[in-house]
């Protein structure tokens, strides 16, 4: 007897075959965010600092769900990259920013298994890609000159960004 693909699924943050979804990753960043809310002059944007005095943000590019329904429809987010231009004062010299991301080609299993054609049973090799395509990706390093940076987000994508 075959299980029906819904089943398969999975249901929260962790699909079948404990392959990670988007948000596990999402949750994961957000918990990097500090104590204490700042203000900031961004809707897309939150700034926290943490007891040891370092920054934290949150930057996103929200775009709409892609389809109409409560189904989810395969397809590529409609909107533009987000510039964000970062300034922040009283940073150390020499200072630099830690980025995490999630987006479509950041801790994302989910545009792998659409170009996988969605299979309902994933090979075990399939399902090794997966995994590795929905790891928590490397952080990567910015250079902070003058207490300003700049990002780029695409569509549908979450930076967290620890100043240091």
């Amino acid at each position: 007897m075959t299980i029906p693909s819904i089943l398969r699924r999975g249901f929260g943050l962790i699909a079948a075959d404990r392959i990670p979804k988007p948000a596990f990753n999402v949750f994961a960043m957000l918990h990097k965010l500090g104590d204490h809310q700042l203000k900031t002059r961004s809707d897309s944007a939150l700034v926290t600092k943490r007891d040891d005095g370092t920054m934290v943000l949150a930057l996103w590019n929200y775009a709409p769900p892609v389809g109409k329904t409560a189904s989810y429809t395969p397809g590529e987010a409609t909107g533009s990259p987000k510039h964000f231009q970062i300034g922040v004062k009283h940073l150390a010299t020499g200072a630099h920013a830690i980025v995490w991301r999630v987006d479509k080609t950041h801790g994302n299993a989910v545009a792998l298994f659409n170009q996988m054609g969605r299979p309902d049973f994933p090979s075990r090799r399939q399902i090794v890609q997966l995994r590795k395509a929905g790891r928590f990706a490397a952080p990567e390093q910015v250079d902070v000159h003058q207490g300003k940076f700049e990002i780029d987000i695409p569509p549908q994508g979450l930076v967290v960004v620890e100043l240091r």
